[in-house]
């Protein structure tokens, strides 16, 4: 870094900011109505956020005497890239793998080491992605605000109803139904033919060889 920049704490937690301020953003743009609660978002903000700047600042308060080292500078950068490039991992994999996790090392190690000089850009650029990212997510943000809650006022005196027995309310759900072609081998060996039959008189249609595309089916 140049000699007329100074590390200050100031600098180190927008450092530290810069690292998960991204990945927070673009988890939540692909996530948010998974975690679209105040619980989720102080778990994730204290993550991606808090806990990185905490890092930067810690690391400072023993390092003040040798903030302008170049050594101490690519520490500080070698942090940074590890943060941000580890949370990216989690975001996209949803998953913190030691194979990933070697290799987000030595990315980071080769930033830190090759890059050191350039701290400051890559800061921004960090802050550049995660403005990007919030352009998007702004939009989605909006529409969950601006959903109407009328629904939930209930139009007649329901809620006042006592049930005397219990249980007395079933919900079902309609959901997958094994293919009748893989019903009759593997683990199943079903015969399902008065239902195929049943399903053939009322008009519905039926594909063999079908399987879900969900992987957990």
């Amino acid at each position: 870094m140049p000699k007329e920049s100074q590390i200050s704490y100031t600098f180190l937690a927008v450092v530290g900011l810069a690292a998960g301020l991204y990945p927070l953003v673009f988890y939540y743009d692909n996530n948010f109505t998974l975690i679209n609660s105040w619980s989720h978002f102080t778990y994730f903000a204290g993550l991606f956020i808090v806990l990185p700047i905490l890092a930067m600042l810690i690391a400072g308060v023993f390092a003040k005497k040798w903030l302008e080292h170049p050594i101490v500078q690519r520490l500080i950068l070698f942090v940074n890239a590890f943060a941000f490039l580890n949370f990216l991992q989690l975001c996209l994999r949803a998953d913190i793998s030691k194979k990933w996790t070697l290799i987000v090392l030595l990315v980071a190690a080769a930033i830190a080491f090759f890059l050191w000089k350039h701290i400051k850009k890559i800061v921004v650029l960090q802050f550049v992605l995660a403005t990007i990212a919030l352009v998007g997510f702004i939009p989605q943000l909006y529409n969950h605000l601006m959903v109407s809650n009328a629904w939930k006022t209930l139009p007649d005196a329901i809620s006042e109803v006592r049930l005397v027995e219990t249980p007395n309310i079933y919900v079902i759900q309609p959901d997958g139904y094994v293919n009748p072609s893989e019903l009759k081998k593997g683990y199943y060996d079903i015969d399902n033919s008065d239902f195929e039959n049943f399903l053939s008189a009322e008009g519905f249609k039926t594909y063999t060889n079908f399987r879900s595309n969900y992987g957990s089916t």
